[in-house]
């Protein structure tokens, strides 16, 4: 692949992830370099412990239960471990596959995990593809992880609010669902609440009888 294309597809991964494009916007430009049948982002949610699905295309369905399981495979600790994309179906991963892959005609993934340039852990993106993707597909996405690790930075407001899954969405009377905390963050790391995310006063409502 020539070099400057690569470059560039790897910028503007980069500049859509800075610049308010997002998740979608980033999967655009990685998939000038990389082919893509489906995307999935699990961000990591360190006060709670446990991973949850933030945004995804191509997919018919996703199993509430995938994310979590698939943390509890001896591929994810490898790949946590060895900071590379791991793919599947491969051994440990058969069971995972055969529910939540296999199922919607998917016969390929890979999934890479996601890391800031800081080194710390933020989440997971996993492709699926319906047939086996290129040998180059693991390295390229490895390259571009860094830059992907912000839109599962829970710490980060790089999802829109419509990206969000529907628990932490939130309602127009009474503020997030769950009850969902989202901080804003200044350039000198001095952090507070999110006006955007402050709970709305109840509103009556009168219905006919």
């Amino acid at each position: 692949m020539a070099e400057i294309p690569l470059l560039q597809a790897f910028a503007e991964v980069g500049y859509q992830v800075a610049g308010g494009g997002g998740a979608h916007g980033a999967m655009t430009a990685l998939g000038r370099v990389v082919p893509l049948d489906a995307y999935e982002f699990v961000a990591y949610d360190p006060a709670a412990g446990a991973h949850r699905s933030v945004v995804s295309a191509g997919h018919e369905r996703i199993d509430a239960d995938a994310a979590g399981e698939y943390t509890a495979l001896e591929a994810y600790r490898r790949a946590i471990a060895t900071r590379s994309p791991v793919t599947m179906p491969e051994r440990g991963t058969e069971r995972y596959f055969r529910r939540h892959l296999e199922p919607y005609g998917w016969r390929a993934g890979l999934t890479a995990p996601l890391f800031l340039r800081g080194g710390r852990y933020t989440g997971l993106l996993h492709l699926a593809y319906r047939s086996a993707p290129p040998p180059d597909v693991g390295p390229l996405v490895a390259a571009a992880a860094p830059m992907l690790a912000h839109v599962t930075d829970l710490t980060r407001c790089v999802l829109s609010p419509a990206a969000l899954p529907p628990a932490t969405r939130r309602s127009p009377s009474t503020g997030p669902a769950c009850g969902a905390r989202c901080r804003a963050w200044s350039r000198r790391r001095r952090s507070r609440p999110s006006p955007r995310w402050r709970r709305w006063p109840a509103r009556s409502s009168t219905r006919a009888s």
